[in-house]
């Protein structure tokens, strides 16, 4: 189950880390972001996605708090990262993406997504 790296620091084996961390968070944060969209209610209120958009948050942010110690921070970005880096960074984004959807509107949004989209594709598309 957990896997032994250099200078005595533990980890759990990805496979049970994906299962279960990555996709029960990755599965309710979009669950509850395209329930935000249909579940309308008084601004004063909380609403029920709403409330689980908290708790992603939190294990987000979470995560990265507890998990993230001096030894797996020098493996970010390599193939010996931990895969709930990546789960909690995504869900993270997604998160964000939310909130600025509410606070400054679609347009941004959209734009942040085309940079992402980018990011991700421009090594792929055509020079000059």
């Amino acid at each position: 189950m957990y896997q032994t790296l250099s200078g005595e620091a533990m980890r759990i084996d990805p496979s049970i880390e994906n299962w279960h961390y990555g996709y029960p968070l990755m599965a309710t944060t979009a669950g509850a972001i395209v329930l935000s969209w249909f579940y309308r209610q008084a601004r004063h209120r909380f609403n029920p996605a709403d409330l689980v958009l908290m708790v992603c948050a939190l294990a987000s942010a979470g995560y990265l708090l507890v998990a993230y110690n001096t030894n797996i921070r020098m493996s970010t970005g390599t193939s010996f990262a931990p895969s709930g880096i990546s789960w909690a960074a995504i869900a993270g984004s997604l998160l964000i993406l939310e909130l600025t959807r509410r606070v400054a509107g679609l347009a941004l949004v959209v734009i942040s997504a085309v940079f992402l989209t980018y990011v991700f594709a421009g090594p792929y598309l055509p020079g000059f």
